[in-house]
C-alpha cells in the first residue's frame, strides 16, 4: 500500500504479509536542493533528518522517546528506511522529515489489527534447570508468536520466597534484546549484582542467594505484536545453587556416537547445564575435508546435552566436533575466560574479542 501525505512527502510501504515496513521520504514537483534542503553525503547521517517513532502516549506529552532502529538506502530522490523490527499490529506510527530550519514534515501510519482473541504464550524458558547458580548470568523467553516491543521490564518479575519481588534484579537496557522475529528476548540478570568489587553487589547484595527458592514470573497483560494480552501469566519457580565460577572445559565432555549407516542422533554431554542459544549457534560437526555436516540441533536433559540429528546417514570416518570459545555456561564462564575478567580484553583487527576454535575428534568405525 502506497500513500502520498505531502508535496514533499511521506511514503509508508507496507507488507500485509509480515507487518514489515518501508518507509520512505519521495521528494514530488521540486527537488529537495531548490528547497534549501541540505542532504547529507551518507546514509548514516540520516538518522538526524529522518527518524520513526511509535507514536505513543510518551510522544504525545513530549517526552523524548528514542527513534526506531533500522537502516537507510537513498537511491532515484527516494530515501527509504527499513525498520530493524516488524511493526505491531494495531499500533499507530509517526514518520518525520526536518526540512532545514522548516517545521517537521509529519506521516503517521497505523497497523490493523489482525487476531481478535489471545492465542500468545510463554512457549519455553531457558534455562529449564529446577536449580540455577547464585550468578546466573541470563534468562532467555521464547514466545509462541511475536510480541510488542516498550515498557518489558513492567511485566517481568522476579519473587522471592516470601512472595516479594526482587529490586531491580535485571539489566534494564533502552534497546532491548529481540531476536529478529520478535519472539525471543534475551533477559539478563544485572552484572553488577554478580560481580565481586562492584558497587551494586556490595551494597544492596546479590538478586538470587544461594539456598533460597525463587519464582520469575511474566504478566499476562504483556501485549503481542498485535496488541493482545497473553492467554495467562507464566511462572518458573527455581533454587538458587552455590556460585559457578569455574570454566567449562572441552575434555570433561562425554560423547556419544552414532553407528553407521543411521540417522541415529550425535550427543555431547556437558557435566553442567550450559548457554540455550549459544550452544545451538556455537557448536558444529565437521567431516574429515572441513565439510560441515547438516542437521537438526537440540539440547535436552536442562540444557546438559547437546544433540544433531543428520540430514543423511552416517558414513565411516574421522569427524570432529568444533566448538567456539565464546560458548557461556549458566554464569557466563567462557571456555578459558571466567565471567569474572577485566573489562578491557585484548582486540583483534577486526574490532572482536580474540575467539578460538576447540577442537574434539571422534570417529565412526565402518562396523
Amino acid at each position: 500500500m502506497r500513500e502520498r501525505v505531502f508535496a514533499i512527502g511521506l511514503l509508508w510501504l507496507i507488507s500485509q504479509l509480515d507487518v514489515a515496513a518501508e518507509v520512505s521520504v519521495h521528494w514530488v514537483g521540486e527537488t529537495a536542493e531548490a528547497r534549501g534542503v541540505l542532504l547529507p553525503s551518507s546514509t548514516s547521517d540520516w538518522g538526524a533528518f529522518f527518524t520513526v517513532h511509535l507514536d505513543s502516549v510518551e510522544l504525545a506529552h513530549g517526552l523524548i522517546m528514542p527513534s526506531m532502529a533500522g537502516s537507510y538506502t537513498l537511491a532515484d530522490r527516494i530515501l527509504t528506511f527499513r525498520p530493524k523490527f516488524p511493526l505491531q499490529s494495531g499500533q499507530r506510527y509517526r514518520a518525520s522529515y526536518r526540512v532545514g530550519e522548516e517545521p517537521l514534515v509529519v506521516a503517521r501510519h497505523e497497523v490493523a489489527r489482525g487476531k481478535t482473541v489471545p492465542t500468545t504464550t510463554v512457549a519455553h524458558l531457558y534455562p529449564s534447570a529446577e536449580t540455577l547458580p547464585q550468578n546466573l548470568l541470563k534468562f532467555y523467553l521464547h514466545f509462541s508468536a511475536p510480541m510488542s516491543r516498550g515498557h518489558i521490564y513492567d511485566y517481568i518479575h522476579l519473587m522471592d520466597e516470601a512472595g516479594q519481588e526482587v529490586e531491580l534484579p535485571f539489566l534494564e537496557l533502552d534497546e532491548e534484546l529481540w531476536d529478529r522475529e520478535m519472539k525471543r528476548l534475551t533477559l539478563f540478570i544485572d552484572p553488577g549484582r554478580i560481580k565481586r568489587g562492584v558497587k551494586p553487589l556490595e551494597e544492596i547484595g546479590p538478586s538470587l542467594v544461594e539456598g533460597k527458592a525463587f519464582t520469575l514470573v511474566i504478566d499476562a497483560a504483556w501485549e503481542d505484536a498485535d496488541g493482545l494480552p497473553m492467554v495467562q501469566r507464566y511462572k518458573k519457580a527455581f533454587r538458587v545453587g552455590p556460585v559457578d565460577r569455574s570454566v567449562p572445559d572441552p575434555k570433561s565432555w562425554t560423547r556419544e556416537i552414532p553407528k553407521v549407516g543411521s540417522l541415529g542422533k550425535l550427543q555431547l554431554w556437558f557435566p553442567e547445564p550450559m548457554d540455550h542459544a549459544l550452544s545451538s549457534r556455537l557448536i558444529r560437526v565437521e567431516d574429515a575435508k572441513g565439510q560441515a555436516v547438516l542437521g537438526d540441533v537440540s539440547m535436552s536433559e536442562a540444557e546438559q546435552v547437546w544433540a544433531l540429528t543428520p540430514e543423511g546417514a552416517w558414513k565411516a570416518g574421522d569427524y570432529r566436533f568444533r566448538i567456539l570459545s565464546t560458548l557461556e555456561d549458566l554464569s557466563g564462564n567462557q571456555i578459558g575466560k571466567p565471567f569474572e575478567v577485566d573489562i578491557f580484553e585484548e582486540i583483534d583487527d577486526h574490532g572482536d574479542p580474540k575467539t578460538r576454535w576447540v577442537d574434539l575428534p571422534f570417529t565412526i568405525p565402518a562396523s
